[in-house]
């Protein structure tokens, strides 16, 4: 019984086998038949729907050929039409050739209605079996070609993506990996496989993967984009952004889990430097604020120095050098002039101002510092100097070695924490190959002078010693004093080196090695007397400080000067249009008009009038505007009478007196 509804070709000359065919496909019931006379034709039908079945009569010519066309192009199976004699020798060469058509049936002329029925039913049947096999094999092979592509997808993206890749089954066994997975722990893919967290971790990284894997696995709760790291995979410092998530089968249900882990080494060292370098400019701008400040407060304690020893200078004039006040105020200018010191080095520190550095004799610093440094020391602390006298000179920064000698005293006193002790200080030469030399021996080539700062504290362990310049390294607390970095900086700033000796429960021994010079010492500042020379001139003293314009005008009128004031620039400039003077000390800051405006302004005025121009910065650092602006000359305060009366007289002497109107 044919089922569905088929569609029948008959391919037949003979109008009566036509007729026979057609008749009894129609009795079959659901089927249809098309009759058609010629090979040609029946490859040229304009039917597009595919036919179930093509009966074609061998006698055609191009039967053989049609059936093979209609099998490869269209699908269609055929059945063969033979003659009813099968003695002739044609005709048995005809079927021979014919089952290369593969053919699903054969039919005699004279067939019945029954066997018309069974072969066409048996060749329809045979036929949609093989449609369906051929339709299986068709999505078999999509399939497997799907299945291919996938594999070949799932293969390029485990081979080449640079994240971690893996699939971990319940029992938590690596059963897949990527290739950067492997490479991290320099294992192939079937060393990996198989393997637990147990088998490659450190044991307290195994200790959280597994945790997490058991969560994630039993708990079906995923974890999402946590930062894992360990010193120790691979023998260096690894850093990931892991993802874990269920594995399920088909089913849903959870076989395993599936993790990819983000490398974020370079990352996680760049976000350090980061902060890093947030930290150091958070720190450069405190550094920054404090020298503003520490600049600012130097730049004013500068000019109430500099009244101080200039009312020194003035009381000065006129006494006798037996007189007993001599002592008191040679103290005191003493005094401010280590002040003033400390502010320039204030200065320094500040980036307003730079160390100068002249011949000092190191026994006599530390003899005039002597009482300094016994009240900076422990009471129970007993000080002993030892003083070597006519050693050569080195040319330092007086000021910086203070602090270095504050320092090492300091830190001595403080390694006798409360117990009592003695701290020694010892100055000396030593020859070029490190040898301490005698109290006659004098200077000559590569010789170095030392001081030495020893203790009887409680001393230094190797480790200690080892750390000991490191930066911000400290016993203590911070905050205390320069720290020895900036100890060691500051004396190889002076071509010197430090040398330690120390032991626990022996105390220690710091010394100083300096190099020593031939320089002379500067003379020391003479008292003076008005001179004759400036009696009669004239001079306009402008700075916007009190305190350093009273005493600057007394110090001008002490050297002979009739002398004006002005505040700032602007007043300064009414005076000079109404008034001739010989001489103008201008300050370089001051409110309003700063004293290189009020000299561009003179100038631009035609005002032709010597200027001295006056500031606390050093004068490296306000010598740029001598240079530039042509300035008469500099000078730094606070100055003493000896260094006006200098530099004025310089000045003066340049020019002829102005005429007065």
């Amino acid at each position: 019984m044919v089922t569905g509804s088929a569609k029948i070709m008959i391919v037949a000359e003979d109008p009566k086998l036509a007729a026979k065919l057609a008749g009894g496909i129609t009795a079959m019931g659901q089927a249809s038949s098309w009759i058609l006379s010629s090979v040609s034709e029946a490859l040229t039908h304009p039917e597009k729907a595919p036919w179930d079945l093509a009966i074609l009569d061998l006698r055609l010519e191009g039967a053989i050929d049609a059936a093979l066309s209609l099998r490869d192009l269209r699908e269609t199976p055929t059945v063969f039409v033979d003659d009813d004699d099968d003695d002739d020798d044609d005709d048995d060469a005809t079927l021979a050739r014919s089952r290369l058509a593969t053919p699903a049936g054969y039919l005699r002329r004279c067939c019945t209605a029954r066997e018309l029925r069974q072969t066409v039913e048996v060749a329809l049947h045979v036929a949609r079996v093989e449609r369906e096999h051929r339709i299986c094999g068709a999505r078999r092979r999509r399939a497997e070609e799907r299945l291919e592509t996938q594999h070949d997808y799932l293969r390029t993206l485990l081979e080449n993506i640079p994240d971690y890749i893996y699939f971990k089954d319940r029992d938590r066994r690596f059963v897949l990996a990527s290739t950067s997975f492997c490479a991290l722990f320099k294992l192939s893919m079937e060393e990996i496989l198989g393997k637990r967290d147990e088998d490659l971790f450190p044991p307290e990284v195994a200790a959280s993967t597994v945790a997490d894997d058991l969560r994630v696995i039993e708990e079906e709760l995923p974890i999402i984009n946590r930062e894992e790291g360990s010193e120790e995979i691979a023998g260096s410092p690894v850093w990931v952004l892991s993802t874990k998530l269920p594995w399920r089968d088909q089913r849903g249900e959870v076989v395993g889990l599936f993790g990819i882990s983000r490398l974020i080494t370079d990352r996680k060292k760049a976000d350090e430097e980061r902060l890093e370098l947030e930290r150091r400019l958070i720190h450069a701008q405190k550094l920054e604020s404090l020298g503003v400040l520490a600049g600012g407060i130097a730049h004013d304690f500068s000019n109430l120095l500099h009244g101080v020893l200039g009312h020194v200078d003035l009381a000065r004039i006129g006494l006798s050098p037996s007189a007993p006040q001599n002592l008191h105020l040679h103290r005191i200018a003493q005094i401010a002039t280590h002040a003033a010191d400390l502010c320039r080095q204030m200065l320094a520190y500040s980036g307003r101002g730079r160390f100068t550095t002249e011949p000092v004799d190191i026994s006599a610093l530390v003899e005039e510092m002597s009482q300094l440094l016994r009240t900076s020391i422990s009471k129970k602390a007993e000080l002993r100097l030892e003083l070597r006298a006519g050693l050569p000179t080195v040319e330092v920064d007086p000021t910086q070695i203070r602090q270095v000698f504050m320092n090492l005293l300091t830190n001595a006193s403080e390694s006798l924490a409360e117990e009592s002790g003695t701290i020694t200080i010892t100055t000396g030469l030593v020859d070029p190959g490190g040898q301490r030399l005698g109290p006659d021996a004098s200077y000559r080539e590569g010789c170095m002078v030392f001081f030495e700062v020893a203790d009887t504290g409680c001393g230094m362990d190797e480790a200690t010693q080892a750390k000991l310049f490191d930066p911000f390294f400290t016993t203590k607390f911070t905050g205390r004093g320069l720290g020895m970095s900036a100890v060691q900086g500051i004396v190889r700033g002076h071509q010197g080196r430090i040398d330690i000796t120390s032991a626990p429960g022996h105390g220690s021994s710091l010394i100083v090695l300096l190099p020593a010079s031939n320089a002379a010492l500067p003379a020391p500042v003479d008292d003076i007397q008005a001179g004759e020379l400036l009696n009669g001139l004239t001079a306009l003293l402008v700075d916007d400080e009190l305190t350093t314009l009273e005493v600057g005008c007394f110090m001008l009128e002490a050297l002979g000067f009739q002398v004006h004031r002005a505040s700032d620039g602007v007043e300064a400039l009414e005076l000079l249009r109404r008034t001739t003077v010989d001489l103008v000390l201008i300050d370089l800051m001051m409110p309003r008009m700063n004293g290189v405006e009020t000299f561009r302004e003179m100038r631009r005025l035609g005002i032709d009038t010597p200027v001295i121009l006056s500031s606390a910065f050093a004068e490296e650092e306000a010598g740029d505007y001598v240079r530039r602006d042509g300035f008469d000359d500099f000078i730094q305060k606070p100055y003493r009478m000896k260094e006006l009366d200098d530099r004025v007289r310089r000045v003066v002497g340049r020019y002829p007196p102005q005429p007065r109107p």
